[in-house]
């Protein structure tokens, strides 16, 4: 017999009784919290358990579905394997982003419904773009937070805030990036691939090289996209001098993150306008690292009499819900901001629950979603 229910005898004698499915439920909870059954270990599968208990497989399957529902398990593991064993206490997430806008709200969304699923308490706090109130928040978090979901910044200031916390004990697991020389689990989207897929896409469709838009080496989203980015043009000629076509901004992301939009995009956007000005060619090819930086080139490209579609073709990263309402609809990749939220909120509450032991890079496919700016007016 299971070893967890080696002591469980069910009364399957008519008249007043639970049903059999609450005595699972009664004997499993009363073993988890009693540490009978250990956090982070696997249960038997449903047909392992309606085999041994000789019951229906609808009894064990909502047996699991109660303790899951009381975050006790978790039934989101690999095919062939039982629930996961979360314990008794939940912990508490917070999630620390920098502003409130579509993407950290997707974000927030995820993590929430995480929470929900498993009973957990998630508290969300808002930097509103203001550096010295983000190392504060990262500094000293709600005191009843077992862990933190963050956006991280790649600069000394937010690297010793961080490193302070998970010296003082706080689990820390980073959200649609990383620092490469902190070993702290991660959840994204897949830049590379992402990035690789968008430029091919212009490549195949135009047979001409794609200019990048945007940060090369910092932060390490974008330079996953640069580097996808760089792949598609080394698969599509090896003899480019592929510096020629990477248009790097003025202002490094945290300088930017922390200004209006219309103070920081006009610099850049004066640059695409040199670009137009200085190389002119037939037509254009762009994969920008974001979809605010596509904007920029819409702008460029306007001011110079160019139209997005027949002059000038795009393709670009984020999938923000504008994309589908300018004036050429824009070919973006899906960061799915809610799925990487989600799957944030789970490794941080395994890592809180000592069931990771071990900092773990997850990475979610990306979809790209073609639109006219790539492929042309009809």
């Amino acid at each position: 017999m299971n070893p967890e229910l080696n002591h469980l005898t069910l009364n399957r004698s008519k008249g007043k009784r639970k049903p059999v499915y609450q005595q699972v439920v009664q004997y499993l909870r009363n073993a988890i919290e009693s540490n009978n059954i250990s956090t982070g270990q696997h249960l038997q599968t449903v047909a392992e358990y309606a085999n041994t208990l000789k019951v229906g497989y609808s009894t064990v399957d909502t047996a699991f579905e109660v303790l899951e529902q009381d975050g006790l398990i978790s039934r989101n593991t690999k095919r062939g394997k039982g629930p996961i064993v979360l314990g008794c206490n939940k912990g508490t997430i917070n999630f620390t982003r920098w502003r409130g806008c579509a993407i950290f709200i997707s974000m927030a969304e995820g993590i929430e419904e995480y929470a929900r699923e498993n009973k957990i308490k998630v508290v969300i706090t808002d930097a509103m773009q203001n550096s010295k109130r983000y190392l504060d928040m990262i500094s000293h978090a709600p005191n009843d937070a077992d862990g933190l979901i963050l956006f991280p910044w790649d600069t000394p200031e937010y690297q010793k805030a961080v490193v302070d916390a998970v010296k003082s004990g706080t689990k820390i697991v980073f959200i649609d990036r990383i620092i490469s020389n902190m070993d702290l689990s991660s959840v994204s989207i897949d830049h590379f691939g992402g990035a690789y897929q968008a430029t091919w896409h212009l490549i195949e469709t135009h047979n001409c090289p794609v200019y990048y838009v945007g940060y090369t080496d910092k932060p390490s989203s974008s330079h996953q996209r640069y580097k996808g980015w760089l792949e598609a043009m080394k698969q599509y000629r090896c003899d480019l001098e592929y510096q020629n076509f990477a248009c790097e901004f003025f202002k490094s992301e945290a300088e930017t993150a922390a200004m209006p939009d219309n103070e920081w995009m006009q610099p850049d956007c004066d640059k695409i306008i040199d670009l137009f000005k200085t190389k002119q060619q037939e037509k254009y090819c762009f994969f920008t690292y974001n979809d605010d930086a596509a904007v920029l080139i819409y702008k460029a490209a306007q001011k110079q009499g160019l139209e997005i579609g027949k002059d000038v073709y795009i393709a670009s990263f984020g999938d923000s819900p504008y994309c589908k309402n300018l004036a050429v609809p824009l070919t973006s990749v899906s960061q799915f901001d809610r799925e990487v939220g989600y799957e944030a909120a789970k490794l941080l509450h395994y890592e809180i629950k000592g069931i990771c032991k071990h900092s773990m890079h997850k990475i979610l496919p990306a979809k790209l979603n073609i639109r006219q700016s790539s492929t042309g007016l009809k």
